[in-house]
């Protein structure tokens, strides 16, 4: 994959956009934010993991080993933070802020952006929902300067309280904790929002289903008690991801 077709996304004209021209503004404000966020953390990434696993189209797993990768480094400088002070901190504050504003933009695009290409399944985008909503509230746990007695159990609630719309926390020294209630508040309706539009989405497509089956089939399916999916190698979605798992375990059991 071409490193600029991340570095600086095509512009999609084929899929209907908002006729608002101040909604169509702020669409294209927020891709261009976006945009600029991606190019120190996410582009050169990409564009490898393209080329070593997909054939240089853009791949479609990568997002999980990113959102993993931040998830490992978000929470290794929480755990570390209580050793760092200082200049330390200012650092590890602003890193974990970066992921906050690559989140709050992808969201905050997703609700304004009628052609938003990356809207895959909804399955997978409450996945990342949840996984983007635990990193941020860790982030916005870093930017708080505990008081005396205070602990990491104590500013993780603090900045979950903030998130949930509960306003900015008390009982600290700087003026981190007005950044963070705005910051959580931000976040909370953000990240709320497209959650509820996404949990809608999946509930509506599995109401099409059922109704689209009884129309077809002309009565009610019955229930035949509980299933559970087929695993994914049959599917060969990433097959080459588990076939070698696959034969060593079929190996273990002959």
């Amino acid at each position: 994959m071409d490193r600029k077709r991340v570095l600086w996304p095509r512009v999609d004209r084929e899929v209907a956009h908002s006729q608002d021209k101040v909604v169509q503004f702020i669409a294209w404000a927020l891709g261009w934010f976006q945009t600029v966020l991606n190019r120190p953390f996410y582009a050169a990434p990409a564009g490898w993991a393209s080329r070593r696993w997909n054939h240089g189209e853009p791949w479609l797993y990568f997002n999980y080993i990113y959102s993993a990768w931040w998830a490992l480094l978000v929470v290794g400088f929480f755990v570390l933070s209580p050793c760092i002070a200082g200049w330390g901190q200012l650092v590890i504050v602003s890193i974990a802020l970066w992921r906050v504003a690559e989140i709050l933009t992808w969201y905050v695009k997703l609700l304004f952006d009628k052609r938003h290409r990356v809207f895959l399944e909804v399955e997978r985008n409450f996945f990342f929902l949840i996984a983007d909503a635990l990193i941020l509230v860790t982030a916005l746990a870093l930017a708080l300067e505990t008081v005396e007695e205070g602990s990491r159990a104590r500013r993780w609630a603090d900045a979950f309280s903030a998130f949930t719309l509960n306003g900015a926390p008390g009982g600290y020294n700087s003026g981190w904790a007005a950044a963070v209630g705005v910051l959580g508040a931000i976040g909370g309706l953000a990240l709320l929002g497209a959650g509820l539009g996404i949990v809608i989405g999946i509930i509506s497509d599995r109401i099409k289903e059922s109704q689209d089956a009884v129309a077809e089939e002309g009565v009610p399916r019955s229930y035949t008690g509980p299933t559970r999916p087929a695993p994914p190698w049959e599917e060969g979605a990433p097959r080459r991801l588990f076939s070698r798992a696959w034969r060593r375990l079929k190996r273990t059991q002959s």
